[in-house]
Formats: C-alpha cells, structure tokens, sequence
C-alpha cells in the first residue's frame, strides 16, 4: 500500500525591497532540505 504522506523540511530565501508602506517580499524561493515519505503526493 503506498503511503499519501509527505513530509519536507526547508527554508525560504526572500528578496526584499522597501516601500513608502515599509519592507515588502519581492521575490520568494523554497528551498527544500530534506523529504521524507512519498515524493508523488502532489501538493
């Protein structure tokens, strides 16, 4: 039976700008560490 469980770890790398209503993300990545289980689940 294959498992529909999916378990990441990782950490964003955003790029900021500052606005006239203050700091704003411009731009985000996900960068994945590690995974575990079922990589097909789709998210």
């Amino acid at each position: 039976m294959r498992s529909h469980v999916v378990t990441l770890g990782g950490r964003y790398r955003d790029r900021v700008t500052r606005t006239p209503a203050g700091w704003r993300i411009a731009h985000r990545e996900l960068e994945f560490v590690w995974i575990a289980g079922n990589p097909g689940v789709p998210g």
